[in-house]
């Protein structure tokens, strides 16, 4: 009778032993996972912090070519860049939100991101204009003649300029 009931609590121990190691095992396994989540959460963050810091780079770089001279094609690609970047950046935080709202739903994260865009495209040509006026009425915009290219040319080969006298 005795074996029979110590063989039943041997059971019972084992169970209990085999069930707090599943648990054990449950917990470590979702650890893992927050572990990860928290890993991926700091990677996305520092690649916003990324985005964040070139597009800010982008408009003092364009006030820094404000007050030098340079062409004026370089003005409206470098305006219509850092703008385009500061639009897609700000969609780029919101989508999150939208997948989130929509459940994931393409039709809806679609209209959305067409009414958003909507609003975005008119705001992105006036502030890429407002920008650019700026600039152009501070008469910083060098727009390049054939006797620039020259001079240009010549300070970077001195050999190829014509105006020097030959010895």
């Amino acid at each position: 009778y005795y074996s029979g009931i110590e063989e039943h609590n041997n059971r019972t121990r084992q169970d209990d032993l085999l069930k707090i190691e599943l648990a054990n095992e449950a917990k470590r396994i979702e650890l893992n996972k927050q572990i990860k989540a928290k890993k991926l959460k700091r990677k996305y963050n520092l690649q916003y912090m990324i985005i964040t810091i070139a597009i800010i780079f982008l408009f003092i770089l364009i006030i820094v070519f404000n007050q030098i001279a340079i062409p004026q094609w370089v003005i409206h690609a470098m305006g219509f860049l850092s703008v385009l970047m500061l639009f897609e950046f700000l969609i780029l935080v919101l989508d999150h939100q939208i997948h989130y709202i929509t459940h994931g739903a393409p039709l809806y994260i679609f209209l959305i991101k067409i009414i958003i865009l909507i609003f975005l495209f008119p705001l992105h040509h006036l502030v890429e204009s407002v920008l650019l006026d700026h600039l152009f009425k501070k008469k910083q915009i060098w727009t390049p003649n054939k006797k620039s290219f020259r001079r240009f040319i010549g300070k970077l080969w001195p050999w190829l300029d014509d105006n020097q006298a030959t010895h």
